[in-house]
């Protein structure tokens, strides 16, 4: 797992709506969570998120899920309101 690294509030935000199970970037919330794929590869660098390929070629999809390491990351932050 890479070295965590320190999180803008936009991946602060994106960690907390994410599913505790595994998802597609295209299931987060929209205009929440915007360019959700690049947040999740993002986070998945800073070890916050894994990955695994699930489906058939040619129709493959990435998953991603939490690692444990998230909470640690969000103690004590809340997100900010308006959406």
């Amino acid at each position: 797992m890479s070295e965590h690294h320190s999180l803008t509030e936009a991946d602060k935000d994106a960690l907390y709506v994410t599913p505790n199970d595994w998802f597609c970037p295209d299931d987060l919330p929209y205009p929440r969570v915007k360019r959700a794929l690049y947040r999740c590869e993002r986070l998945e660098k800073a070890g916050y998120l894994e990955w695994r390929v699930v489906g058939n070629w040619p129709s493959l999809k990435r998953l991603y899920r939490k690692t444990e390491s998230v909470s640690e990351a969000l103690k004590g932050w809340f997100p900010k309101c308006g959406y």
